[in-house]
């Protein structure tokens, strides 16, 4: 305990990544050796010791939830700001698609429920409250991990744009363990489709990052971010658009649509936070 709390204080950002370094392990753990999302359909795990870890750290260090934005101050209005920006985003992002899918397809049809993307399949009403479930955890997990702690931390040594840039692209480093697992597991040919689709998950990952440790930066609320962050999950989980070409074949359109959607958000968010008087997050102290 002592050590931790050294290395806190000494190496505020060494102590973060550790943190990171130590829930990667886990998260490592249950894809490739567990392989538990085979088994249930979530690492729910690994996300759940992941959140324990990053608990178990501000607890060690003399903190309390509410030094990584976990308070009740505006609590409300950052709940709404995160919820409004992300349904609008993803309205207008899936409307996009579907006027492209109906504009090159014959039959495109909306479907709400919980489905398995490659495969296709419908998990169900039970299915997709585990998923929902896990997006829950999951969300508490990384916006603890890269909004809450590594925000904070970053910010003793880092300026806020910097900081906000650097936690963005480890979050989007984060995301590459789903298509190491392709290439180590499933024996997916690298070639250069699969090449552009993990440079754009990077991409499209490092950016969401970005903005979300932005909406959290502005509203020093963990609520915005984790809001916005489960609705994502959710929606993508949730809604999916089938054509001629097969279920979420068009997802390149709803996926650049939103992302251009989130980075325009950050004008919306530094307005409201201005508008609202709310706080910016303060480098972390001992």
């Amino acid at each position: 305990m002592n050590s931790i709390k050294y290395l806190s204080k000494n190496g505020p950002i060494t102590g973060g990544l550790l943190v990171v370094l130590v829930a990667l392990i886990f998260r490592i753990n249950d894809i490739f050796i567990l392989k538990i999302d085979e088994l249930w359909g979530e690492i729910i795990i690994s996300k759940s010791i992941g959140f324990l870890l990053v608990i178990m750290y501000i607890l060690y260090t003399g903190k309390r939830l509410k030094d990584i934005g976990l308070h009740s101050k505006s609590i409300l209005l950052n709940l709404i700001i995160g919820t409004l920006i992300t349904l609008l985003i993803y309205t207008a992002s899936y409307l996009v698609e579907y006027l492209v899918a109906r504009a090159v397809s014959q039959d495109v049809e909306i479907i709400i429920g919980a489905i398995d993307s490659k495969q296709g399949v419908t998990g169900g009403a039970i299915f997709g409250l585990w998923l929902f479930l896990g997006n829950i955890v999951n969300s508490f997990m990384e916006e603890g991990l890269f909004r809450g702690l590594l925000v904070p931390k970053l910010l003793t040594r880092y300026t806020a744009f910097k900081s906000i840039i650097i936690q963005g692209v480890l979050f989007g480093l984060w995301h590459l363990v789903w298509p190491l697992k392709e290439i180590l597991l499933e024996g997916v040919d690298i070639g250069a489709g699969f090449m552009t689709s993990v440079s754009l998950l990077l991409l499209g990952t490092t950016l969401t990052g970005i903005v979300w440790g932005y909406m959290y930066y502005r509203t020093n609320s963990l609520w915005t971010s984790w809001i916005a962050h489960v609705l994502t999950n959710t929606i993508l989980n949730m809604v999916h658009i089938r054509s001629d070409f097969g279920l979420d074949a068009t997802i390149v359109y709803r996926n650049v649509v939103s992302v251009n959607l989130l980075l325009l958000s950050i004008l919306v968010i530094r307005y409201l936070a201005k508008r609202y008087n709310l706080d910016i997050v303060k480098p972390w102290k001992d």
